[in-house]
């Protein structure tokens, strides 16, 4: 355990203890009941952390939030067969864009996708527009980095939504021609582009800083508009997974907070789409979120980079991704 973590920790407590100090502000993080104690510690670079995570999550599960943490769990050919007959698609970045593969492969093809992410990435690359891709008739893969219902885009070269300036009507053209029996797989990061802007920060920079900045977004951002401007573009089931916890020792930068920082910005969407759910209850039924992270740190001798686990591992992903659909 470090020694900046300890501090944060003794810290944090000491700041509890004085109920608030005048040092410390509390903010609400928007929908969610999360409290910030924005000078309790830091996710490297002087961004600030949230403390505790999702505790009324933790006392009030619900049944839309689910973790990962079975490591062999395969489906059936029967079960397969069922889910040959749906559309997939998929948002996100190269880790999505994996799983976009290795569904082909699993559902489509009974086989596991080793593709490496370059050949992936030529195979993507201004085919849907920027980074994006067909696999085969019934998987389609959209670069979406970050979601949210402000700038359409954080980044002009890769995302599917670089020509649009309203996120609304990108996926209303993305989404043209699904069905109530397709799926959406969202391995976007939550965000408030809009406020990224303002604020100098680059999806293009390493994970050391743009995590942090990442995380800063996600806390601005209007959770519950960009889940129903979700359900409103696509018809079907919509299951959201966290952002992948990250093999810190292979990270040049060597900076280990990055899963904490990652980790409180999955929590931040947990929390807010479970209470979006119980709100909306008429349409919970199709909004599910999904935290990887059990399985993956549990896999991390699977990874092949510093977040990317092509493979074994990606395909015990897909198989659980595909038995929420059950």
């Amino acid at each position: 355990m470090s020694m900046h973590f300890i501090l944060c920790f003794l810290l944090t407590t000491s700041l509890l203890a004085q109920q608030r100090s005048a040092n410390c502000t509390y903010k609400r993080a928007i929908d969610c009941d999360i409290d910030i104690l924005p000078c309790a510690c830091s996710c490297g670079d002087n961004r600030q952390c949230w403390y505790n995570g999702c505790d009324d999550l933790s006392r009030s599960p619900s049944v839309n939030v689910v973790a990962a943490n079975d490591s062999h769990f395969v489906l059936d050919n029967m079960a397969l067969e069922q889910r040959r007959e749906r559309k997939y698609y998929l948002l996100g970045n190269s880790v999505t864009r994996h799983y976009a593969f290795a569904l082909h492969a699993l559902v489509f093809e009974h086989s596991v996708a080793l593709t490496d992410r370059q050949t992936e990435k030529s195979r993507c690359q201004g085919v849907l527009g920027t980074n994006s891709c067909s696999i085969g008739d019934n998987v389609k893969f959209f670069w979406k980095n970050t979601l949210s219902d402000t700038i359409a885009s954080d980044d002009v070269l890769r995302d599917a939504c670089a020509k649009h300036a309203h996120t609304h009507n990108c996926l209303n053209e993305i989404f043209r021609g699904a069905s109530t029996n397709d799926v959406l797989i969202v391995g976007s990061l939550l965000s408030n582009n809009s406020y990224a802007t303002s604020r100098g920060h680059n999806s293009w920079l390493p994970f050391h800083v743009s995590g942090p900045q990442f995380t800063d977004a996600a806390e601005h951002a209007d959770a519950a508009v960009v889940f129903q401007m979700l359900l409103d573009t696509f018809p079907g089931r919509i299951i959201w997974h966290s952002y992948p916890f990250l093999r810190l020792e292979l990270d040049g930068h060597k900076s280990p907070f990055l899963n904490y920082c990652f980790r409180q910005l999955n929590q931040l969407t947990a929390c807010v789409l479970a209470r979006f759910t119980k709100q909306h209850q008429q349409q919970a039924h199709r909004l599910h979120f999904i935290d990887l992270e059990p399985l993956q740190k549990t896999s991390i001798e699977k990874y092949v980079d510093l977040i990317h686990h092509p493979g074994e591992l990606s395909n015990v992903i897909i198989n659980l991704l595909l038995r929420m659909l059950n």
